[in-house]
C-alpha cells in the first residue's frame, strides 16, 4: 500500500473512509502535494464540515507553495461572520496553523494578505505575526551569519529569543541545503559546550520534527531511548518524518538491544514508516518478539502497512491483536476493505473473511 492509495480515499463516497484515510496519512506525515489538493477538492463535494468531522484534531497537514493563495482566500470565507467554534471555522484555524509553518521564503510575498487573514478571526492565533517578521528578516543572512547562531558562545543563555532564532537559522539553512555540518553537530553535541548542549540538541529535533534531516537517521534514532520523554518523543516524530529505507534500517538494527519503552516508541515509528520493505522487517521483528506488550504493538504496526503481498502474515497480525488495540484502531484497521478492492479476488477474498471473523 502506498501513499496515492490513501490519497484515493480522501474523496471516497464514505465519510468513515475519508476520516481514517486522512488520520493515517496525517500521522505518517505525508508530505505529498496530491494530498492537501484531494482534501480541498473534498471540502468542495462534500462541504468543509462534512467532508472530515475531525479535521481539526489533525496533527500535520503538507502544504506546498502552490497552494497558498488559494488557502488564504479560501480562509477568508471559512470565517466571515462565523464563531470560534464554527466546525468549518476551526478547519481555518487548522490548514492555516500548517500554512504558516512553511519556509520562511515562500511566505514573504503573502505577508500583507495573512496580515489581514488573522486580523478578521481570533481563530488565526497561532500565526504569529512578530515571529515570522523576524524569520523573513533572518532569510537576508548569508549562510556564515546563520551559522554564527551555533557558534559555543550561549554560555547557558535562557534567552528564548536567541534558541528561536537559532531553530529559524537552522532551518532556513536546511532549505538551501547547507546545513550537515550544523546538524551533525547538534545531534551529537561536543563536550565543549557543557550546558549548552541540550538546547542545541532540542533545536535540531524541533527542526528534524518539521522537516526531513535525510542521512541522518542513524543519529536520530539514537535520541530515542533519550532519558526526557519530550526530547525522546520529538526523536520519534523526526525518524518518521524522513520516512525512509535508512529509518526502517535505524530502528531494526537497535530495536534487540533496547529496553520495552524504546522498542516501543520504535515500534510506533514503523508503523508509521510505510516503505517498501518495512513490513517484512516488522515480521521479522514480530517473529522474535517475546514481550507480549510490544508483540501486540507490532501487530498493529504490521496491519496499518497494508502489505496485501504479505497477506498470510497480515491476517495472522489482525488475527492475534489483541481487543483493545483492534478496538482503538478499529476505524483504520477497516481501511482494508476498499484498500484491497484493486487486490486479486483471492486476495480481497481473504480480506474481507479476516474483517468479518475479526468484527
Amino acid at each position: 500500500m502506498n501513499d496515492q492509495q490513501l490519497i484515493d480515499l480522501l474523496t471516497h463516497d464514505s465519510v468513515r473512509y475519508r476520516s481514517a484515510a486522512l488520520d493515517l496519512l496525517a500521522s505518517s506525515y505525508c508530505n505529498a502535494p496530491a494530498m492537501l489538493g484531494a482534501i480541498l477538492d473534498a471540502w468542495d463535494r462534500f462541504g468543509v464540515s462534512e467532508a472530515y468531522p475531525e479535521f481539526a484534531q489533525v496533527t500535520h497537514l503538507p502544504v506546498h507553495h502552490q497552494y497558498i493563495a488559494n488557502i488564504l482566500e479560501r480562509s477568508f470565507h471559512m470565517v466571515e461572520g462565523r464563531k470560534l467554534v464554527d466546525p468549518i471555522c476551526r478547519c481555518a484555524g487548522k490548514i492555516v496553523e500548517a500554512l504558516v509553518l512553511l519556509p520562511a521564503e515562500q511566505l514573504g510575498e503573502f505577508l500583507p494578505e495573512i496580515e489581514r487573514l488573522k486580523s478578521t478571526s481570533k481563530i488565526f492565533f497561532r500565526i504569529e505575526l512578530h515571529d515570522l517578521k523576524r524569520r523573513l528578516a533572518l532569510t537576508e543572512l548569508s549562510d556564515d551569519e546563520l551559522k554564527d547562531h551555533f557558534e559555543p558562545i550561549w554560555n547557558g543563555t535562557s534567552d528564548v529569543q536567541v534558541q528561536t532564532d537559532a531553530v529559524h537559522a537552522l532551518e532556513i539553512l536546511h532549505g538551501r541545503g547547507v546545513a550537515e555540518e550544523v546538524i551533525r553537530r547538534c545531534l551529537s553535541p561536543s563536550e565543549d559546550w557543557e550546558q549548552d548542549a541540550g538546547p542545541r540538541l532540542s533545536i535540531a529535533l524541533q527542526v528534524a520534527s518539521r522537516h526531513a534531516f535525510l542521512g541522518f537517521e542513524d543519529m536520530l534514532a539514537v535520541h530515542i531511548q533519550h532519558l526526557q520523554a519530550t526530547v525522546a518523543a520529538t526523536a520519534c516524530i523526526a525518524l518518521a518524518r524522513c520516512r525512509s529505507r535508512d529509518a526502517v534500517f535505524a530502528i531494526v538494527e537497535r530495536f534487540a538491544h533496547e529496553n520495552p519503552t524504546t522498542q516501543l516508541r520504535m515500534t510506533d515509528v514503523l508503523g508509521r514508516l510505510r516503505v517498501p520493505g518495512a513490513s517484512v522487517r516488522i515480521q521479522e521483528l514480530r517473529e522474535a518478539c517475546k514481550d507480549p506488550k510490544i508483540c501486540d504493538a507490532l501487530n498493529l504496526a504490521q496491519i496499518l502497512h497494508f502489505d496485501f503481498g504479505q497477506i498470510d502474515n497480515w491476517m495472522e497480525a489482525l488475527f492475534v491483536l489483541s481487543d483493545p488495540i483492534l478496538k482503538r484502531y478499529r476505524h483504520l484497521v477497516e481501511l482494508a476493505l476498499p484498500l484491497s478492492e484493486f487486490q486479486p479476488e483471492g486476495v480481497r477474498r481473504h480480506v474481507e473473511e479476516a474483517l468479518r471473523i475479526r468484527a
